[in-house]
C-alpha cells in the first residue's frame, strides 16, 4: 500500500460513519479527477487479493487495525458494489481469503458477507466458527470480537449455527455472564427446542451462581412453561429471602428484560399465556416487592440497575398478560383482583379485567369483502370463530322464530318426531338450507378426541361450532342437562378447541305438560329454562378458560298450538 493511496483512502472517510469505510471512491471525483478515482477503485479491489490478514485464533492483537487491512476491507466492498453477482465469481481459496477480513470491520460485518454465505454456506461458516471457537473460549475479552458480532449483526445466521453453540454449552462453562446470555440468545434459533430445554436442565442440576441459575431457568420457563415454573417456585423457596429476591431479579429480567437492558432473547414463548403469565406475576411480587420498589422520580440523573430493570419487567408480565384477548385473561385478571399479593392493587386488577371484558365484548371488525357482501345480500361470510359461532346462533334462533310463530311452522310434524337422530335430521337440513354457501352442517363427526357432537358447523380454515342436542321429552332431568353442558359440551367436544364456542340445543315438543326442571335448587319451566341454563354456565365458566362461549337455545313446539288456542 502506498503513501498515495493512504491519502485517498483517508480522504474517503472524511464525514462520520461507525464503519471503517475507505470504499466511498466515487467522492474522489470531484478533488482528484475521476481518473485518480477509478485507479483508486482498482487497486483497492487488488490489494485485498495481495494481503493476508492475521487472525485473533492466530494469536493476533486485535486491538490495533492495521491500514493495510482497512484498504483491503475497503477493496472487498468496492469490488461487492462493482459486481452485481460477487461473490460468486470468486474461487474458493479467494473467499477463505476475503473471510479472513470480515472479522475486522468495525460495529458489524462487511455487506457482502450474507450473500457470500447464501452462496457458500461451508466455506462462510468454516471461517466465522473457526473464530466463533476461539472468542468463547478464550479467557479474557479486552474487546468484543465474533460472538457480539454474530449475536447483534447476523441474524440470518444463527438458526444454521445453534446446533453448534448448544454443542459447544454442553461442553463447557461460559467465562462470564455476558459470554453466556449471547450464547443462549444465538442458541435459542434452533428449531430442536427439547435438546435446549434439556440443556437448560442439565445446566440447573450443576452447582453455579445464582445469576446464571435464573439465566437457565429463565430459557427453560420459555421453552416449557408447564413444568419450569413449578421447579422455579421450589428453587426460589428453598432461598433465603435475600438470595431469592436476587435470583427473582436476575430470572424476570432475563425472561422479560427492559427498555434499559439486555435479556436472552426468548424465543419460544411458552410462558406467554394466561395462566403462565399470571402466575409468574404473583410470584415475582412475592419475591420482588411493591413496598421495596425503587421510586426515581425527582430524583435527578442516576444509573438504573438491576433491581431498577426487574421491577420493570415484573410489571411487564402484567401488561403482557393484559394484552392476551380472551377469557383466559379476563380470568387471570380476576384471580388477581381478589389475591393480587399486594392488596392496595386489587381495585386496580378489578378494573383491567373490566377493560378486557369491554374490549373483548366489543364486535369483530368487518373486512371490506364482507361489508359489501353484506351490502349486496345482507349476509356475511364468517372469516373468524366467534363470527361463525354468531352465524349458528343466529340461524337457530331464525329456526325457533319459525317454528314457533312463523304461518308455515311444521311444528305440529316436528311434535311427531320420537328419536333423536330424525330430530337432528330436521335440524341439519333446515341449517343447511340457511347456509347460503357461509357453512356446512355435518352430523356426528369423530372430533380428534373421539368424541362426536350432535351437529358440527364447519368453515374450511375455521375452529368448528359444535351443537349439542337434548330432547327435553326423553327424560333428561335438570342435573341430568347441567352434567351435559359441563362434561359433554364443554368438557368434550370444546376442550381441544382453542378459543371454542359452542350450542346447547333443546327442543321440548310438550309431551309432559306442566315439566319443571330443577336447576340449581331451583325448579323452573320451559319459559325459564333457557335463560337459567345460560346463567348456571355463567357460574361454571371460570373453570373453562378455554372455551370462549357457549349459548344455551331452547325451542318450544307447543308454543305456536298455545297462542292458537287463545
Amino acid at each position: 500500500m502506498t503513501c498515495n493511496q493512504l491519502c485517498l483512502m483517508e480522504a474517503t472517510q472524511n464525514g462520520e460513519s461507525n464503519r471503517w469505510r475507505g470504499d466511498n471512491w466515487r467522492s474522489l471525483i470531484d478533488t482528484f479527477g475521476e481518473n485518480v478515482a477509478i485507479a483508486y477503485r482498482d487497486a483497492g479491489i487488488d490489494h485485498w487479493r495481495h494481503y493476508t490478514p492475521a487472525l485473533a485464533s492466530d494469536g493476533q492483537d486485535t486491538t490495533a487495525v492495521p491500514s493495510k487491512l482497512i484498504f483491503g476491507l475497503a477493496g472487498l466492498e468496492m469490488e461487492a458494489e462493482q459486481f452485481a453477482e460477487f461473490p460468486t465469481h470468486l474461487s474458493d481459496d479467494e473467499l477463505r481469503l476475503a473471510m479472513r477480513y470480515v472479522p475486522w470491520e468495525l460495529n458489524g460485518f462487511p455487506t457482502w458477507l450474507e450473500k457470500a454465505y447464501r452462496d457458500r454456506p461451508e466455506v462462510v461458516s468454516d471461517a466465522m466458527l473457526r473464530e466463533l471457537a476461539w472468542d468463547l473460549e478464550r479467557e479474557e475479552a479486552q474487546r468484543s470480537y465474533m460472538l457480539h458480532d454474530i449475536a447483534y449483526y447476523a441474524p440470518w445466521l444463527h438458526a444454521e449455527i445453534a446446533e453448534w453453540v448448544i454443542n459447544w454449552l454442553e461442553a463447557n462453562n461460559a467465562r462470564d455472564a455476558d459470554v453466556l446470555r449471547k450464547a443462549i440468545f444465538i442458541a435459542s434459533s434452533t428449531t430442536d427446542s427439547t435438546r435446549l430445554s434439556a440443556l437448560a436442565r442439565a445446566k440447573l442440576e450443576v452447582q453455579s451462581s445464582i445469576a446464571e441459575h435464573a439465566k437457565w431457568f429463565a430459557v427453560w420457563v420459555d421453552i416449557d412453561a408447564d413444568e419450569a415454573i413449578a421447579h422455579l417456585e421450589r428453587w426460589l423457596g428453598s432461598l433465603t429471602a435475600g438470595e431469592a429476591s436476587t435470583a427473582a431479579q436476575h430470572f424476570i429480567t432475563e425472561l422479560i428484560g427492559s427498555s434499559r437492558s439486555e435479556n436472552l432473547g426468548t424465543r419460544f414463548e411458552s410462558h406467554r399465556a394466561s395462566a403462565h403469565l399470571k402466575r409468574l406475576y404473583v410470584l415475582m411480587h412475592q419475591h420482588i416487592t411493591a413496598n421495596t420498589d425503587i421510586n426515581r422520580a425527582g430524583c435527578g440523573v442516576y444509573s438504573p440497575g438491576l433491581r431498577d430493570d426487574a421491577q420493570d419487567a415484573r410489571d411487564g408480565l402484567l401488561k403482557a398478560l393484559c394484552d392476551i384477548p380472551g377469557k383466559e385473561t379476563y380470568l387471570a385478571l380476576r384471580e388477581l383482583a381478589e389475591d393480587h399479593p399486594n392488596e392496595s392493587s386489587r381495585a386496580w386488577m378489578l378494573r383491567l379485567a373490566c377493560e378486557r371484558a369491554e374490549k373483548d365484548g366489543d364486535i369483530e371488525d368487518w373486512s371490506d369483502d364482507q361489508l359489501r357482501e353484506f351490502d349486496a345480500d345482507q349476509l356475511m361470510t364468517p372469516a373468524t370463530n366467534a363470527q361463525l359461532f354468531s352465524i349458528v346462533v343466529q340461524r337457530l334462533i331464525d329456526i325457533r322464530s319459525w317454528l314457533e310463530d312463523g304461518d308455515d311452522s311444521p311444528n305440529l310434524t316436528w311434535q311427531r318426531v320420537e328419536a333423536e337422530t330424525e330430530m337432528r335430521n330436521l335440524i341439519t337440513g333446515r341449517l343447511n338450507d340457511l347456509a347460503n354457501g357461509r357453512y356446512t352442517c355435518a352430523q356426528e363427526n369423530e372430533m380428534p378426541n373421539a368424541q362426536r357432537p350432535d351437529i358440527w358447523v364447519q368453515r374450511p380454515g375455521l375452529t368448528s361450532v359444535p351443537i349439542e342436542l337434548k330432547l327435553l321429552d326423553n327424560g333428561w332431568t335438570g342435573p341430568d342437562l347441567c352434567e351435559r353442558l359441563r362434561n359433554q359440551l364443554a368438557g368434550d367436544y370444546l376442550r381441544d378447541e382453542g378459543g371454542g364456542r359452542g350450542v346447547m340445543l333443546l327442543v321440548w315438543q310438550g309431551r309432559a305438560p306442566n315439566r319443571r326442571w330443577q336447576i340449581e335448587g331451583r325448579m323452573v319451566d320451559i319459559e325459564c329454562l333457557e335463560e337459567t341454563l345460560q346463567e348456571y354456565w355463567h357460574s361454571i365458566a371460570h373453570d373453562w378458560p378455554a372455551v370462549e362461549e357457549v349459548k344455551i337455545v331452547v325451542i318450544d313446539l307447543v308454543r305456536r298450538g298455545q297462542r292458537s288456542n287463545t
